[in-house]
């Protein structure tokens, strides 16, 4: 009988990094103009921490409104990993497309580490997310 694998969480390391580096990728791969642009104008670790701090915001108010875990988990999942760049080359209503994010805030991963210090339980959200349970 083969063991579930183990859970980020229960690895024992930060969550919030992990599921930077996961939408890194995503966005590397699967919205390559948007990501160059990025690149180019040198803000991609910036835009994406911003982006997941972002995310965690929803998923507070989700949670606030009374979503079920499910309907804020999609609500989320949308904000990270967003259509490709071939199903919806402009992401319309999104900041990423027009601005390339809160760029004034000086240190993105201290705001987000703060936030999450703030509301412990979206670490069981970063967790589901990383977990893969509903895969983007």
């Amino acid at each position: 009988m083969s063991e579930e694998p183990q859970r980020p969480s229960q690895k024992g390391e930060p969550l919030a990094p992990e599921l930077v580096k996961r939408v890194h990728a995503y966005w590397k791969e699967h919205r390559p103009k948007n990501y160059r642009r990025m690149e180019q104008d040198r803000v991609v670790h910036r835009v994406l921490w911003n982006l997941v701090h972002r995310a965690l915001k929803s998923a507070l108010l989700a949670e606030e409104w009374g979503l079920d875990p499910q309907a804020a988990f999609e609500l989320v999942s949308e904000e990270l990993f967003p259509p490709t760049q071939e199903e919806q080359p402009n992401l319309g209503h999104w900041a990423i497309d027009q601005d390339p994010g809160n760029l004034d805030q000086e240190d993105p991963e201290a705001e987000v580490d703060a936030f999450l210090e703030k509301h412990p339980n979206l670490n069981q959200f970063l967790d589901r997310v990383l977990a893969g349970e509903q895969s983007p």
